[in-house]
């Protein structure tokens, strides 16, 4: 294989919802030879792995998530808002 240049690809972790877009992205840019289907350079996990909380998922520790205000009276709506520390 003749390598003409080299790429990198730059992800905002932050502004990630895992809809693996990027991954499909760079596995057509990437992939476009025979016998290369099969790869994938770029992988997105929606569990978080090693270096992680192990308990991430414990909500009331982390204070993640999203909080539900039913409404109070007529004419308003219910919230669902995002929960920051």
């Amino acid at each position: 294989m003749n390598v003409r240049a080299h790429m990198s690809m730059l992800f905002h972790l932050d502004k990630c919802i895992g809809c693996h877009t990027c991954s499909i992205a760079c596995k057509n840019l990437w992939t476009d030879r025979k016998g290369a289907e099969y790869m994938w350079w770029n992988n997105v996990e929606t569990r978080p792995g090693t270096g992680y909380p192990t308990q991430w998922e414990n909500q009331k520790h982390f204070k993640g998530g999203w909080k539900f205000t039913k409404a109070s009276g007529y004419g308003e709506k219910n919230k669902l808002e995002l929960r920051l520390h």
